[in-house]
């Protein structure tokens, strides 16, 4: 399950694609998409799910070079803007109104909310873990020193529901893997969705205290050169019942194209592993 943590949180933690990504499907939320930086995070899902095998080495299992590169292929191809934002186009379409997509806009479009955008994307790189992980040990190192700072990023959480968002990310990427693996092999299917479903359920606790911790970390690091007014001023929009309901859609949108995505890598890395099943 860390893996899929770790690659929930690169979801959330952060808000672009080449042009000829939207040319071929032009989008009616385009620049809402773009501005908000929600199509350069989908843009690093896919490396950063290639990525994440490393943190199954991490917990002991044993890694060889065929698992790994059919890990990689398979998340190159299942994961991508291309088959996301399709579908979250279509929801922006009836969650928002003309004047929640102004208000919005007004916000990233602001130089504020252009900084913030920025700062969530880069954090939102593969490469940028290594130094995330990193500038949290030195942060919680003397928590009281920096108080003032914590309360506001778990305020954040708390207003745009990450942790909860992603738990159930996670949750749900990690059943549809499982069953795209499962329905790829032969003979009569095993296990079901229903008993997927119970044994993941069985780490929520766990998962959502991780989650919780991981989130902390990003936001610490995406917002370490924000000040204090800065980071108050942005929690007064997160409040704003347009960025809400942008909040709440947009997590269930994903939610919804990502357990999509995550069958078809269940199901393409049994194929590149060369059977039939996992």
């Amino acid at each position: 399950m860390q893996i899929l943590r770790r690659s929930a949180i690169l979801i959330f933690a952060l808000w672009l694609t080449p042009n000829n990504a939207f040319a071929a499907n032009p989008l009616q939320n385009k620049e809402l998409i773009e501005k908000s930086g929600l199509a350069g995070q989908l843009k690093e899902l896919p490396g950063a799910m290639k990525a994440s095998v490393e943190a199954l080495r991490q917990q002991g299992a044993q890694i060889d070079g065929k698992f790994e590169k059919a890990w990689g292929e398979a998340a190159l191809t299942a994961y991508g803007p291309e088959k996301s934002l399709p579908i979250i186009d279509q929801g922006l379409q009836k969650l928002l109104t003309a004047d929640e997509k102004k208000f919005l806009l007004a916000h990233y479009n602001s130089p504020l909310g252009r900084r913030i955008t920025e700062l969530e994307v880069k954090a939102s790189q593969p490469s940028a873990q290594a130094e995330i992980q990193a500038f949290a040990q030195k942060l919680m190192a003397d928590p009281s020193k920096h108080a003032d700072r914590l309360a506001l990023y778990q305020a954040i959480d708390q207003t745009t529901g990450a942790t909860t968002m992603v738990t159930e990310i996670s949750m749900n990427v990690a059943i549809a893997m499982s069953m795209g693996m499962v329905n790829a092999m032969q003979g009569p299917k095993v296990v079901d969705t229903a008993a997927v479903r119970a044994e993941v359920e069985k780490q929520r606790f766990a998962m959502t205290q991780q989650i919780a911790s991981g989130t902390l970390a990003t936001m610490a690091y995406a917002y370490r050169d924000l000040s204090i007014k800065d980071l108050n001023a942005y929690l007064k929009v997160l409040n704003a019942p347009a960025a809400k309901k942008f909040n709440t859609g947009v997590g269930k949108l994903l939610n919804e194209a990502l357990a999509l995505q995550s069958e078809a890598f269940g199901k393409q890395l049994a194929q590149n592993l060369g059977r039939k099943g996992v």
